[in-house]
């Protein structure tokens, strides 16, 4: 069996919940992030860091210990197509355990198709065209998990050019 089809077939079992309200969204300078978002403060210090005057940080730029105390809450993302619709390349623990289901090597548009198409494809072709921050808030839209609030910072980053072509994903589920 072909990776493809184990994703489609693994897809299957993990449901986007089609009742779920939409998500608080919001696109912020890193001034108005580090206002709205004191509890990712540290990943915003790191992420700042590697700028390099206006220019957002590089993925090069980036080495495994900067993520030290969040690496279970990191997700990673990249643009591969013309479609705002991030691609997971890595799933940490935190996201993992929130939908139960890993998205390493699928689309955001698989998991949460109605999402998507309602307000993460401008929310995330907005992160990409402008280079600004993105913050998440709301209920799990999976169906097996909608019980459960998550708060997601995406952080642009430029992969060797001047274009947005990753994301930084940093997961915090919340207590109701």
């Amino acid at each position: 069996m072909d990776s493809k089809t184990a994703t489609e077939e693994v897809f299957r079992s993990f449901e986007e919940d089609v009742s779920s309200p939409p998500m608080d969204l919001k696109r912020l300078t890193l001034e108005e992030a580090l206002e709205a978002a004191p509890d990712f403060r540290g990943m915003l210090d790191v992420w700042a860091g590697k700028r390099q005057g206006d220019q957002l940080p590089d993925w090069a730029d980036f080495d495994f210990p900067d993520f030290r105390g969040w690496h279970s809450d990191i997700v990673l993302s990249v643009f591969n197509a013309e479609e705002p619709d991030p691609y997971f390349v890595l799933s940490g623990e935190t996201f993992t355990r929130a939908i139960d289901f890993n998205v390493k090597g699928v689309h955001f548009s698989q998991g949460w198709p109605r999402l998507f198409d309602l307000q993460f494809r401008e929310h995330f072709g907005a992160i990409r065209d402008t280079g600004l921050i993105g913050l998440t808030e709301g209920k799990v839209a999976t169906s097996t998990r909608n019980f459960l609030s998550i708060r997601v910072l995406e952080l642009p980053v430029r992969d060797g050019g001047d274009e947005v072509q990753r994301m930084i994903h940093v997961v915090r589920v919340l207590s109701d």
